[in-house]
């Protein structure tokens, strides 16, 4: 990229980030509660196992955060003439990898197709919530959507319209009970909800949210959850209270609530680690590895109700923290996890991955991210104590490079959510 055409980015993303300001402050006036909450609320409360892990994400905090402007880009044909400078790139790099949000695959190869097979345009989504296991998943999606221009698209897709507690209720040629028969023959990357399988998933409209669920008994919980028929995850304290923690200071671009009880505890990790397949040697080999045998009782986590992987941007200090939170309503379990949390995170120059072999503290070293005090957030709500690890990154903004390459945003928050999937948060397990 030519010196002129670096400045000419960088004046827009400059001239962007001060009308984004004005914009952020008018929304904050609008509306105190935290997108969040909106979408938490249309959870309906389950067994562990069947909630799993609910992912959040917010495309508008990632773009202000990149770029200064949650709105610069509202159509595909405009993401497309940004070629030229590299600004949708920019937005690229910028884009939460969440499960909440379309994978980036099918995000290029769909984009140009979302407007007329769903009625709104992917850039029209400005938050998301995903949770539950297939094919029992729910898909929550905020934003400024025309529910006209919706219920033109489905309908043109074939879909039926009803109404279900004052909601719209859109329903499949198939039927609302069969959203989770696929017809390759009908394959659209178009279609948000299902269309990489030809399904053809039903969905509710309500005021700025778009619900959808492949399994309609799902769907019809979240949408009881909505209008308060069922209680949603919100009535869960250690949510509500972990939800207030991550959304007390800056802006929230992504998160991930982890039940505890579908992690492993300290006993456990190391057969959690090697697999239903592995014998009592191998476990051996590894809890000796891992210094389990002859572990300081002064290191034993209290057992924690939930615990969060959150990412929260400030870019008026120029920061992202990278939080990993865990939820008490104990306060002396609080205080003690906060004494064995900062021990164990003031031994990650020692304390090494399972995965990469090198220490902890050398990966968040990578990433440019500096560990912070262990603190406490106490929730007047509830009373229930939130314990915060959590690491200060530079903001990645515009452009930005490293080695000759334009660099990611949220790569801590990434960090992190790599080792839960690879079972690699010894460090953060209880007992």
């Amino acid at each position: 990229m030519t010196l002129f055409a670096r400045r000419f980015i960088v004046s827009i993303i400059l001239l962007i980030a001060l009308s984004g300001a004005a914009l952020a402050q008018e929304g904050e006036a609008l509306s105190e509660t935290p997108p969040l909450f909106d979408l938490l609320a249309t959870v309906p409360e389950l067994a562990p196992d069947d909630l799993g892990l609910i992912y959040y994400a917010d495309v508008a905090v990632a773009e202000r955060a990149r770029m200064g402007n949650a709105n610069m880009i509202t159509t595909a044909e405009q993401f497309e003439q940004l070629d030229s400078t590299r600004m949708n790139r920019v937005w690229l790099m910028g884009y939460p990898s969440s499960t909440a949000l379309p994978a980036l695959q099918y995000f290029v190869q769909g984009m140009s197709l979302y407007k007329e097979t769903m009625g709104f345009e992917l850039f029209d989504i400005e938050q998301s919530l995903y949770f539950g296991n297939p094919p029992q998943q729910g898909f929550v999606l905020r934003g400024d959507f025309d529910q006209e221009a919706i219920v033109a698209a489905f309908t043109a897709r074939d879909y039926e319209v009803h109404v279900e507690d004052d909601l719209t209720v859109l329903c499949g040629d198939v039927g609302c009970e069969n959203g989770n028969e696929m017809d390759l023959g009908n394959r659209n990357l178009g279609n948000m909800f299902g269309g990489e399988f030809g399904m053809s998933e039903p969905a509710a409209l309500a005021d700025g949210l778009i619900f959808n669920s492949r399994d309609f008994d799902r769907l019809n919980a979240m949408i009881d959850a909505y209008v308060g028929d069922e209680v949603s995850i919100l009535t869960h304290e250690a949510y509500a209270a972990s939800a207030r923690a991550i959304t007390q200071t800056g802006e929230l671009r992504q998160a991930i609530f982890v039940p505890s009880s579908l992690l492993p505890q300290m006993a456990d990790v190391a057969s959690s680690i090697l697999g239903a397949s592995a014998d009592e040697g191998q476990i051996a080999a590894l809890e000796e590895r891992l210094g389990l045998n002859d572990r300081d009782p002064d290191d034993v986590l209290p057992n924690y109700e939930v615990m969060t992987l959150a990412d929260v941007t400030m870019p008026d200090e120029g920061v992202s923290h990278t939080m990993v939170t865990f939820a008490y309503n104990n306060p002396g379990f609080a205080a003690t996890a906060v004494d064995v949390l900062q021990a164990r995170l003031d031994n990650f120059g020692e304390l090494q991955s399972l995965v990469t072999e090198r220490p902890f503290e050398m990966l968040f070293e990578d990433r440019n991210a500096s560990p912070l005090p262990v603190t406490r957030y106490t929730d007047e709500e509830t009373g229930y104590e939130i314990v915060m690890v959590a690491w200060e990154t530079p903001l990645v903004v515009g452009p930005q490079e490293m080695n000759g390459s334009m660099m990611m945003s949220g790569l801590t928050y990434r960090l992190l959510v790599d080792m839960l999937y690879q079972r690699d948060m010894a460090w953060a397990a209880a007992g």
